[in-house]
């Protein structure tokens, strides 16, 4: 997969976004993030998942 893909994915997500009020939606997005972040990593090592976790709206989470 390539930046442009990646992008793509972000943005997907990013106009999805929860409304911050509910912490069981924002909870929820996040999990969302991190497990397609991690499926990403596992298609370039070079994967950015900071980047990619504030690209979609997220605070970056240092969770690995």
């Amino acid at each position: 997969m390539s930046r442009k893909h990646f992008q793509a994915i972000a943005h997907a997500l990013k106009i999805n976004e929860p409304n911050v009020k509910s912490e069981d939606e924002a909870a929820l997005f996040k999990s969302i993030v991190l497990s397609i972040g991690a499926a990403c990593r596992s298609f370039n090592p070079r994967f950015d998942a900071t980047r990619f976790e504030r690209a979609c709206g997220l605070e970056s989470t240092g969770e690995r």
